[in-house]
């Protein structure tokens, strides 16, 4: 293959990267803000400071799992390539989502918030974090990086837009298919972006809790920046979301 058709295909692999991003971030957000309304539905609960605290839950459920397991998935992504991880998302939702629409319970409510939502992170941000450094050269990261974030942007804004003029299973039934055409685009199109020449073998379960190894580097800039982002994201809009939702 000659350079300018490897950079074709490069091109068109990072915006399949892209498209599955934007449709991760959707098929999510489309029932972020409604999971409640069927939540008070299941409890019968005519206020919702049941549902509130039952939302609260999930929400440090679902962050301890991704804090546990996401830097080994990474670990694993780099032995084993970035798509297999990819596929998780759209199979998860289309299953757990359409569990709730059949079964509405707590336990089924619980299952898809915490999976499909860690899903979100691990095959979504993640993974497209890892395959933008597999096909951009160095020097050009930056601008993927910047055109990354304008998609989930893109996403995080219309999600809830097109929700809102939906009833509760309305949006379930929008995100499956929106995760139907996701895992259409990834099985079909979407090829494995880590070259076999850059696999690394993987050596185990990561200890999560090394991050904080991170504020011990001695560098008074590294650990300024850190402590500056670790207050940034406990304003972040995932920690905040269910409060702001149940109010």
């Amino acid at each position: 293959m000659t350079d300018d058709a490897q950079k074709k295909a490069k091109a068109a692999q990072l915006s399949l990267v892209m498209s599955h991003l934007t449709l991760n971030m959707a098929v999510s957000i489309m029932t972020f803000t409604t999971r409640g309304e069927l939540l008070k539905m299941v409890l019968k609960s005519k206020d919702y400071s049941q549902v509130g605290r039952i939302m609260s839950y999930w929400t440090g459920i679902t962050a301890f799992v991704e804090f546990l397991l996401n830097p080994t998935v990474g670990k694993l992504s780099d032995a084993y390539g970035r798509k297999p991880f990819m596929m998780l998302s759209p199979y998860a939702a289309i299953l757990l989502k359409s569990w709730v629409l059949m079964r509405p319970s707590l336990f089924s409510l619980t299952v898809e918030r915490v999976v499909c939502d860690g899903l979100r992170t691990l095959s979504g941000t993640t993974m497209a974090n890892a395959a933008v450094t597999d096909l951009v050269e160095p020097n050009k990261l930056r601008g993927a990086f910047s055109q990354m974030y304008m998609y989930l942007g893109a996403a995080i804004i219309v999600g809830p837009l097109v929700a809102s003029k939906m009833s509760a299973r309305g949006t379930y039934y929008a995100a499956i298919a929106l995760a139907g055409i996701q895992l259409y685009t990834d099985q079909f199109w979407l090829q494995e972006t880590l070259a076999d020449t850059d696999r690394k073998p993987y050596k185990g379960f990561v200890n999560p809790f090394e991050l904080f190894r991170l504020f011990l580097t001695g560098n008074d800039a590294i650990t300024t920046s850190n402590i500056v982002m670790t207050f940034q994201n406990l304003i972040d809009v995932k920690i905040m979301a269910d409060p702001l939702i149940t109010m």
